[in-house]
């Protein structure tokens, strides 16, 4: 036998081991289907227990009155730092309104925009006082909670660890209020800057206007009338047709 002979001979013994190993699909090794239950039947609601939740829904509807309202309203109002309110229940509202006042005969708005950032300036302001106040709230809370339990040495610093989220808040939104302050007053300056600039540019007309001599005819004093912009170009403009038809003519 020679070796081609004895390598075929090599392959069909393989190829039949595989067959082996690996047996054709039949109709008998055909795996069977169990049949899917069907989902149990939600359990009926009578007449009687229907109209009962309905009677006690009605006993949630939230408050009623204009004072439970308000109160409502503001149940995730924490810290004021965010959001629409400023005030809280327990801020000094005359306070707030002196601070108004600082902030106005400062920067003196003249207009509606620049009333606008000189309110968000006065209401950052404002938030930027709450935060040293919030977080001594927040040491006076660690410190009644931990006196008993912690040497006196270590209280502060067991105080940070244990609050490090809400401080670290409280830093975050200190440092967001700064930026939008900057931004605010940087967006005031430039306005206010513009608009004395064009109150500048205007200016020298009407004093012109104010400064221009008066003319004395047989004792009377008669103002010399300001002739209007368009009346003047009119007339440099006659002139040039003028001399331009002369010239045309000459030649």
């Amino acid at each position: 036998m020679n070796r081609q002979e004895r390598r075929a001979l090599a392959l069909a013994a393989r190829k039949a081991e595989r067959k082996a190993d690996f047996p054709s699909p039949t109709m008998d090794s055909t795996p069977e289907v169990q049949p899917v239950a069907a989902p149990a039947p939600k359990p009926q609601i009578s007449e009687a227990q229907l109209i009962a939740n309905k009677k006690n829904a009605q006993h949630s509807t939230g408050p009623k009155t204009e004072a439970g309202k308000r109160a409502s309203s503001c149940n995730a109002v924490k810290t004021a730092l965010t959001g629409m309110t400023i005030l809280l229940p327990t801020d000094d509202v005359a306070a707030y309104e002196k601070l108004g006042q600082k902030l106005i005969a400062q920067h003196q708005p003249a207009n509606y925009h620049e009333e606008l950032l000189v309110q968000s300036l006065i209401d950052t302001e404002w938030r930027l006082r709450r935060i040293p106040s919030l977080e001594s709230g927040i040491y006076e809370i660690g410190r009644s909670e931990l006196a008993d339990t912690v040497p006196a040495h270590l209280l502060e610093t067991q105080i940070s660890f244990k609050y490090e989220r809400p401080l670290k808040n409280l830093r975050l939104h200190e440092a967001r209020l700064r930026r939008y302050r900057g931004n605010d007053l940087k967006a005031l300056k430039e306005l206010q800057a513009a608009r004395r600039e064009n109150e500048e540019k205007q200016a020298p007309a009407s004093q012109q206007k104010q400064a221009q001599p008066k003319q004395e005819t047989n004792g009377f004093v008669f103002e010399t009338p300001e002739a209007p912009a368009e009346t003047e170009r009119e007339t440099v403009e006659t002139a040039l047709a003028e001399a331009t038809e002369s010239k045309s003519q000459a030649a």
